[in-house]
C-alpha cells in the first residue's frame, strides 16, 4: 500500500512539474519566461506560494533590459491554497490554461484592463471566488474557465459584445451577469449566458466623468469659497464674479490679494461695512461654516456616496465598477 501511495505522489509531482512552463529567470519570487521582446509569468517560488496576496508587476527588468508582462502561463499558480487576493496588471492579454486552477481560497481577482483571452480551466475550482469583473477588451472564454466556482454569483462584463465561447461547460454555478445598459440583447443572443446567469444591463456609464470632477472639486471647494468671499464678509459666493474671472483676470487677482491680506491678519474690512476686530475663534467659526456650507451644496446637487463591489465604503469613486447611490457605475 505504501508503495502505491509513493508511486501516486511521484506521478503527481511529475504532473505538477509538467503543468508549468519552463522559466528563464526569477525576480521577487515569480518565475518568468521570455516571449519574444515580452515575458510571461510561469510560476512562483515556494516562499511566494505562502503569500495571501500577489500583485504581478506590469514590467520587469532583467540584465538591464525592461520587459512588459503580457501573459500568465500554463499552470503558473496551480493549486495555490494560500492565495486570497490577486492583481493582474494592465498589459497582460492572455491567461493560459489552468493558470489559477484549484486556488481554493482565491476570493478577489483584479483582471488586466487589456485582457483578451481566458484559457481553459483558468479559475476552475476557485470555490471562494464570489465576483469577477471582465474588462471591455475581453474576447474569448475557453472551456471550464469558470467551472466549479460555486460562489460565483455575480459577473460584471464591460464589453459591449459578448465574448466568444470556445468549448463547453464554462460555468457550473448560477447567478447574475451585469452588463452595460443597452447591451443586454447582445449577451442574450449568445445563448450560453442566459442558461447559467440572469442577464441584467444595470451598469451605468452616463455622468461618470462629471462625477469624477465633482469628487475632485469636493476637496477644493472650501478653498474656493475662502478665496471668493466678498468684501462685506458674507459666506455666499458671488456667481457674477466667478463668471467674469476669465475677462477680468487682473482685477480678480487684486481682489484675491486683498482678501488674502484680510485673512492673514488685517482686522479692517472694506466695502462700506463697519471696521471690527475679529478674534481667532470667530475666524475659525466662519471658516468652518464656509466649509460645511460648500460641502453641503455639493452633496445636494450631486451625491456620490460610493461603495466597492464587496460593500466597502470609498472616500471617493475609484476606477472600475462602483456602487454609487444604489447603482452600478463604471468609473474610467
Amino acid at each position: 500500500m505504501k508503495h502505491i501511495i509513493l508511486v501516486f505522489m511521484s506521478l503527481l509531482s511529475v504532473a505538477w512539474c509538467n503543468a508549468q512552463e519552463k522559466s528563464d529567470f526569477q525576480l521577487d519570487g515569480l518565475f518568468y519566461a521570455f516571449n519574444g521582446s515580452e515575458v510571461t509569468v510561469v510560476g512562483q517560488s515556494k516562499a511566494n506560494r505562502k503569500l495571501t496576496e500577489v500583485t504581478i508587476p506590469a514590467t520587469v527588468t532583467y540584465n538591464s533590459q525592461t520587459y512588459t508582462v503580457t501573459a500568465v502561463g500554463y499552470g503558473a499558480f496551480w493549486g495555490n491554497d494560500s492565495l486570497v487576493r490577486l492583481t493582474i496588471p494592465d498589459g497582460v492579454k492572455t491567461i493560459r490554461m489552468e493558470a489559477f486552477y484549484s486556488c481554493r481560497n482565491l476570493k478577489r481577482v483584479t483582471l488586466s484592463k487589456t485582457l483578451e483571452v481566458i484559457g481553459e480551466n483558468v479559475f476552475n475550482g476557485c470555490v471562494n471566488l464570489d465576483s469577477l469583473v471582465l474588462p471591455a477588451t475581453i474576447k474569448q472564454l475557453n472551456a471550464g474557465c469558470l467551472g466549479h466556482c460555486s460562489r460565483l454569483k455575480n459577473i460584471y462584463c464591460l464589453a459591449t459584445e459578448s465574448p466568444e465561447f470556445v468549448g463547453y461547460n464554462h460555468f457550473t454555478s448560477f447567478g447574475k451577469l451585469h452588463v452595460i445598459k443597452g447591451c443586454k440583447q447582445a449577451y442574450l443572443d449568445n445563448g450560453r449566458w442566459e442558461y447559467w446567469y440572469e442577464v441584467e444591463d444595470d451598469i451605468e456609464l452616463d455622468g461618470v466623468e462629471s462625477g469624477n470632477k465633482d469628487n475632485n472639486n469636493t476637496d477644493n471647494e472650501p478653498n474656493r469659497d475662502d478665496d471668493s468671499k466678498n468684501d462685506n464678509g458674507s459666506n455666499k459666493v458671488d456667481d457674477s464674479n466667478k463668471n467674469n474671472e476669465s475677462s477680468n483676470g487682473g482685477d480678480l487677482n487684486k481682489d484675491k490679494e486683498l482678501n488674502q491680506n484680510t485673512d492673514s491678519g488685517n482686522t479692517e474690512t472694506t466695502g462700506g461695512s463697519d471696521s471690527t476686530d475679529k478674534t481667532d475663534s470667530d475666524k475659525d467659526a466662519e471658516k468652518e461654516k464656509d466649509q460645511s456650507t460648500a460641502i453641503r451644496e455639493i452633496a445636494t446637487t450631486k451625491n456620490h456616496t460610493a461603495f466597492s463591489l464587496n460593500g466597502s465604503r470609498l472616500n471617493s469613486s475609484s476606477k472600475g465598477i462602483n456602487i454609487i447611490n444604489g447603482k452600478k457605475v463604471l468609473v474610467r
